[in-house]
């Protein structure tokens, strides 16, 4: 009984998918992207873009992380004061200080907002208008995770650099 269940199950799943994928095709989406052209289906490109989405938002918060690790633009006129000093020393970055922190909490916001926003205008304009399956996410690369790390202090800008994450998704490019 288990086996001639799952087979219906099975059976009545594909023909949905291939309705769904045919009225898909024939609307104004399925040729403005031309899927039947380049020999691919709605659900394809459906199960393509949540695996690109998934690795994109791994790479939004590994991001921010590890910019915000290094200190990013945050220094020492960002500590706050301890209660029995007149200034905070240099010590205040290394050591727990709520005022460095919140500095470094602040840069790891604005750093996964600056990472979503340049990631999802690049890849609607990629898709729209060059139709073209491609997801485009700004990334530290691994070369620059070093200067970052010990140069963020004096150039907080340093060893930053672009790299295009292009996922194919399942188009047959010629």
């Amino acid at each position: 009984m288990g086996n001639g269940l799952l087979a219906r199950i099975g059976k009545t799943w594909r023909k949905g998918e291939k309705r769904l994928n045919d009225a898909v095709a024939s609307s104004r989406v399925g040729i403005y992207f031309k899927l039947e052209a380049s020999k691919s289906c709605f659900t394809k490109e459906l199960r393509a873009g949540l695996a690109t989405f998934l690795t994109m938002a791994y790479i939004i918060t590994v991001n921010a992380t590890i910019i915000a690790d290094s200190g990013g633009t945050c220094s020492i006129s960002d500590c706050s004061v301890p209660a029995n000093q007149t200034a905070a020393g240099p010590d205040c970055m290394l050591q727990p200080n709520p005022g460095y922190e919140a500095c470094l909490a602040n840069i790891k916001s604005d750093l996964i907002v600056g990472t979503v926003l340049s990631s999802m205008i690049g890849s609607i304009a990629m898709g729209v208008l060059a139709n073209l399956p491609l997801g485009l996410a700004p990334e530290k690369s691994l070369p620059s995770s070093f200067p970052a790390r010990f140069d963020s202090l004096v150039q907080p800008e340093s060893g930053f650099s672009l790299h295009l994450w292009a996922f194919k998704s399942t188009r047959e490019w010629a």
